[in-house]
């Protein structure tokens, strides 16, 4: 018997083994300590996993508790840590997601004998944050989640030979049975995401609140979340906050439904995504999508000037005319809320948690990449997660670009 058929059926065994003795596979999703939209997903996925006889889903922070807000099963803030934290459990599926650092302690314990498989994320359509770091590593992943078309096509092309192993899954979301917005006067539009520039372009909604407050629309920002830039983002909506302008800072995921549930807009002016979980999260509360048209996560989702509003990244002047037209009409509202709510249903956790499993079964099958994680453990690799671009003097050449535009 080759040493590769050996291997594989020593996994196939080891699976066989926890099932016959009532255990559950364990699949440790890592994660950071902050409110995001990977961290809701895996909260959801977490609890929609809870009384499944087969896979445990368990969380784990790679950098401690954070604020505690999280109720993380493991906080570890090294990766020997975390290595320590995979002998305790033997054998499963692992998903890193940007955890890169972590693919060294985990190829390690691959190395050393350990039935652990990969299951690789491409969550953004990002050259840097994803494409190139699941590259350098595949040879150690056992298959791949792609949370768009547009994703799993382009890491298609880089990984011809693994098309075979990528599958396309967008993120789930909770989305009731019913809501009720109710009438209001006023266009209530809420953010919820990172606050940062990088990807995010945060900056572009303090331009569109102002050039809102310039034309008298009534109108509340509610921003949710924080980041880099929340001090710039504040400053730059000083002379709005508190009157049409609210910082909310970190909101939990479990009551984000609260958010959206009073919401009439989600908006989102990023320059990149995957599928945002912000997107679909709101949608599923009835709130109309007035978000940027990136290549990767909105067609097919969002159809312009039917469940909702596109436009293009950077082009202010035309998500502020949407806005004041949506705000001007509260009858358009309601109907566009409706279609919203449809559009999310097919997103729905319960599909998107039967899917998951599917991948974990595919997953467990999978030969054990020993041979991949062996010469990967011997690079001694240290990578940490991509960086975002430089943000020296941000501040300063955040004033000059709101200056400019309100002046405009």
């Amino acid at each position: 018997m080759s040493e590769s058929v050996s291997e594989n059926v020593v996994g196939a065994i080891e699976v066989a083994m926890m099932e016959q003795a009532d255990n559950r596979i364990p699949v440790l999703v890592v994660i950071s300590p902050i409110v995001s939209g990977v961290v809701s997903w895996a909260i959801r996925v977490r609890e929609a996993f809870a009384n499944d006889d087969k896979y445990q889903v368990v969380l784990v922070s790679s950098r401690g508790v954070g604020d505690g807000a999280i109720a993380f099963d493991h906080a570890v803030n090294s990766p020997s840590e975390f290595k320590e934290l995979l002998r305790k459990y033997g054998s499963g599926i692992v998903v890193p997601n940007y955890a890169w650092h972590f693919f060294t302690p985990i190829c390690s314990e691959i190395a050393d004998g350990s039935s652990w498989r990969i299951l690789g994320y491409c969550r953004a359509d990002s050259e840097d944050e994803y494409y190139q770091p699941l590259l350098q590593r595949a040879s150690v992943i056992s298959h791949f989640v792609c949370v768009s078309e547009q994703c799993r096509t382009k890491l298609a092309e880089y990984l011809p030979d693994r098309a075979g192993s990528l599958t396309t899954l967008p993120t789930g979301v909770v989305v009731p049975t019913h809501i009720d917005k109710g009438k209001s006067h006023k266009l209530n539009i809420v953010y919820a995401g990172r606050l940062r520039q990088h990807q995010k372009r945060v900056l572009d909604i303090a331009i569109i609140a102002h050039r809102l407050e310039e034309r008298g629309v009534d109108f509340l920002l509610t921003i949710v979340g924080d980041g880099d830039e929340e001090a710039i983002l504040k400053q730059c909506m000083d002379s709005l906050e508190g009157t049409k302008v609210v910082f909310m800072g970190r909101v939990h995921p479990s009551e984000m439904k609260h958010v959206w549930s009073s919401a009439d807009v989600g908006l989102l002016c990023s320059e990149f995504e995957g599928t945002s979980n912000s997107l679909l999260e709101s949608m599923a509360y009835g709130c109309i999508p007035v978000v940027t048209h990136t290549d990767s996560g909105v067609d097919g989702i969002v159809c312009h000037g039917n469940n909702g509003f596109l436009f293009e990244v950077g082009d202010i002047a035309n998500a502020v005319d949407i806005l004041q037209d949506l705000a001007d009409d509260a009858e358009k509202r309601i109907h566009y809320n409706e279609a919203a709510l449809k559009s999310a249903q097919p997103y729905s956790i319960e599909r998107h948690v039967k899917t998951l499993k599917g991948v974990f079964d595919v997953v467990t099958q999978c030969p054990i990449c020993r041979d991949g994680a062996s010469s990967y453990a011997r690079q001694s690799e240290n990578a940490s997660s991509p960086a975002a671009p430089e943000t020296r003097s941000l501040w300063q050449r955040a004033r000059g670009k709101i200056g400019r535009a309100i002046r405009a």
